[in-house]
């Protein structure tokens, strides 16, 4: 089954020291703890960076309350040994494996034969 990922699990890491010291007593963190952020599979993480900046709808619509998520999909996709290490998919292999992707998110880059996304 899956292993639920929740808002309480984020952590805030400082940019530098000033901001370690200007937060140390109350370090920013989500304001609802409980909200489901992903369920994974067995073996897949996140790696994610998050930004946030403060605004008002004044300055600019994407800061009114009636929006309040928005996110841009930026996903990298590596094949991996059964240890973790990435492998580079070359030659028939590569071949193979973009022809029986049925969302045809594969090519194979002519110089190399190596399968790329």
């Amino acid at each position: 089954m899956g292993q639920p990922v929740y808002s309480d699990q984020l952590r805030w890491v400082p940019l530098n020291e000033a901001q370690r010291q200007l937060f140390r007593a109350n370090p920013p963190r989500p304001v609802h703890t409980d909200i489901l952020v992903a369920k994974l599979k067995p073996g897949q993480v996140i790696r994610a960076d998050l930004f946030a900046c403060k605004g008002t709808g004044v300055v600019h619509a994407k800061f009114s309350p009636v929006c309040p998520v928005a996110y841009r999909m930026h996903p990298k996709v590596e094949l991996c040994d059964p240890d973790g290490n990435p492998v580079e998919i070359t030659g028939e292999e590569a071949q193979t494996l973009a022809t029986l992707c049925p969302a045809k998110v594969f090519d194979i880059e002519e110089a190399s034969s190596r399968l790329v996304v």
